[in-house]
């Protein structure tokens, strides 16, 4: 087994949506993400996949996430029929930022949902470390070939992705 690295973006300034993509194989893949920091206050950070390169916000998701922090408590969360997938909260704090690997499953197979599991984590402002494992459903069957970044309100004013695909 081996990793091929099929596509890397880099967020240098402000915008509404960051998309990374380029999944054209039915071979399992990894999303590695980092220093995702949002450019407003107390913000949502969530996700959409992407098709042919463009975000599909018709989309509909299913999830389950259980979250942990360096506090002592945690909560789970489920949601489905979601046009977009939650993930955390942040802000503009200095250590205010997200990171994760992701396992993508079934992407570029439109006969079948895509799936992710992952776990990651990030920083509040306290600061205090927030750890996530969960998975992801698209209620769709449809070839995805990436991942969008958004927020519910504001800007993503960094990030950098990188997507593998694990050769069999």
């Amino acid at each position: 087994m081996a990793l091929k690295q099929i596509a890397t973006a880099t967020l240098s300034s402000p915008a509404a949506t960051f998309s990374v993509s380029g999944i054209t194989s039915n071979n399992p893949h990894i999303l590695v993400f980092h220093n995702w920091q949002s450019s407003d206050d107390t913000v949502t950070y969530n996700f959409r996949v992407t098709s042919s390169g463009t975000t599909d916000s018709s989309a509909i998701y299913s999830s389950a996430v259980r979250s942990m922090n360096s506090a002592g408590s945690g909560s789970d969360l489920s949601l489905s029929s979601n046009t977009l997938w939650q993930y955390s909260f942040g802000g503009t704090g200095t250590h205010e930022t997200q990171m994760g690997i992701w396992h993508l499953y079934d992407f570029a197979d439109a006969s079948k949902f895509s799936r992710v599991s992952f776990y990651g984590g990030g920083f509040t402002q306290t600061p205090r470390l927030d750890l996530f494992v969960g998975g992801v459903q698209v209620e769709n069957a449809q070839a995805d070939d990436g991942i969008t970044f958004v927020h519910h309100a504001g800007n993503v004013a960094t990030c950098t992705a990188t997507i593998y695909e694990v050769l069999l």
